[in-house]
Formats: C-alpha cells, sequence, structure tokens
C-alpha cells in the first residue's frame, strides 16, 4: 500500500482502457454488485468501452499511479437528477476513505451543476453498500425498481441532500444541511 494522497480524477476520452481494466476488476471482484460476470464483459471491442466512457462523468481514485476505485455521474434524461453508478473501491482500499473521496469529488461536480440532491441506486441483498450509503448520509427515497434482463432483482433509490461542503467532525469532510 502506497503513502501517496488520494486523488481523485476524471478520465479523459481517450482513458476507455482505464475504464476497462477498472471495470474488470470491479466485476470479478463484486460480480453480484453489478448484475455481470467479468466473462460476459467484452475486453477487446474497444468501441464498446469508448461508447461507456461517454455513458457519464467518470471518476478515478489513484494513489500515484496506482488506481484504487471508480465511480460514474449520470444524468437521468427524464427528470435531470444526478446518480451515481458502479462505484466500486479496491478491496484492499476500502477502509483507507477512498469511497468517502470519490463521493466528495461526485458531489462537487453535482452541487456546481446546481443540483442540491445526488441519487444512487443499490441492488437487494447488497446490505454492505446499503448500509455504507446511509452512514455516508444517503436516504431511502420509497422509491424501488425491477433490473436486470430479464428483471429479476430489484433495487432501491437513495438521495444525499447536498448542503455545502464542510471539514467538520471526526470523520472530516461531511455535508451541511
Amino acid at each position: 500500500m502506497s503513502t501517496s494522497p488520494v486523488r481523485v480524477e476524471l478520465l479523459a476520452s481517450s482513458e476507455w482502457r482505464t475504464l476497462r481494466e477498472m471495470r474488470l476488476r470491479a466485476v470479478a471482484d463484486s460480480p453480484h454488485a453489478f448484475l455481470v460476470h467479468a466473462g460476459r464483459e467484452r475486453p477487446d471491442v474497444e468501441e464498446d468501452w469508448q461508447a461507456y466512457l461517454r455513458s457519464g462523468l467518470w471518476l478515478v481514485a489513484r494513489d500515484g499511479a496506482n488506481r484504487l476505485g471508480m465511480l460514474c455521474l449520470v444524468t437521468d434524461a427524464e427528470n435531470g437528477r444526478r446518480y451515481v453508478e458502479a462505484m466500486w473501491v479496491d478491496p484492499a482500499h476500502r477502509t483507507a476513505g477512498v469511497g468517502k473521496q470519490l463521493l466528495l469529488s461526485a458531489a462537487d461536480i453535482v452541487r456546481a451543476s446546481h443540483h442540491l440532491k445526488m441519487f444512487l441506486w443499490v441492488l437487494d441483498g447488497n446490505d454492505r453498500a446499503h448500509g455504507y450509503y446511509r452512514r455516508r448520509g444517503f436516504l431511502p427515497t420509497g422509491r424501488r425498481q425491477p433490473v436486470g434482463s430479464p428483471p429479476e432483482h430489484l433495487e432501491e433509490e437513495y438521495s444525499l441532500h447536498l448542503g455545502k461542503r464542510t471539514n467538520a467532525g471526526k470523520n472530516g469532510d461531511t455535508f451541511t444541511q
């Protein structure tokens, strides 16, 4: 484990290989969270990865040259809401604040686009993710939806009210209401 500070950066349009590497690591580690299997991802189809990269704003947490985690921010075309998708942190770094840094960076982007809430969906049965997002201040909205093809799973929507960012409390950065 490196001692370099964690940086969160947006992936550039040319960094589809980085997205591919991160996504394949995420799917291999947590296929249940992504509803796919590593063997079903098409690692050699460049056009697929370029299109996936264009599907939203991809943030990657880095520690020097090491890639520690990722998430994607997408905008719902129907209602304009900003959603966090495909969040994953390398298991070796899950208690090091990497996920928190990714979410704080995403919140800064959402806030800069004049949105007051950030949303995400969590699959039923992913208790670790449900607990993690609740500890970060996300609250269930009451909305649930089927997901998968065919729809064989349910997911629950969460939202986080984005007040101004502060540097308070024993856990560092947080949001004020």
